[in-house]
């Protein structure tokens, strides 16, 4: 995992929405199309899966750890919508940490 960079965490506001709560950690999966999946991709995912208002209110819990165990989260590229087979990894240090391996 590496630090999710400003410009990241900026457009993860700016274009999804959910405010920066903190420092944040992924990793970065890159697809056979060339492009990237990382926090920005795992966010929008779970936007799409489950909600702006789940998510947001969920990466804005204090003092809490949201443990998913199973089924697992499996990456999907934005672009071409493959199935991303590389575990991804996520951390959220305001209290929010998952991993995922496929």
């Amino acid at each position: 995992m590496e630090p999710v960079t400003k410009e990241e965490k900026a457009r993860i506001q700016s274009e999804l929405g959910i405010k920066d709560t903190g420092p944040l950690y992924s990793n970065r999966i890159k697809c056979e199309c060339g492009k990237v999946y990382g926090a920005f991709e795992f966010v929008q995912q779970g936007i799409r899966e489950h909600g702006r208002d789940v998510v947001g209110a969920v990466l804005e819990l204090e003092n809490t750890s949201v443990v998913r165990v199973n089924p697992h989260n499996i990456a999907v590229c934005a672009s071409c919508n493959r199935r991303l087979m590389q575990g991804h990894y996520y951390c959220w240090l305001n209290g929010y940490c998952c991993c995922a391996e496929i």
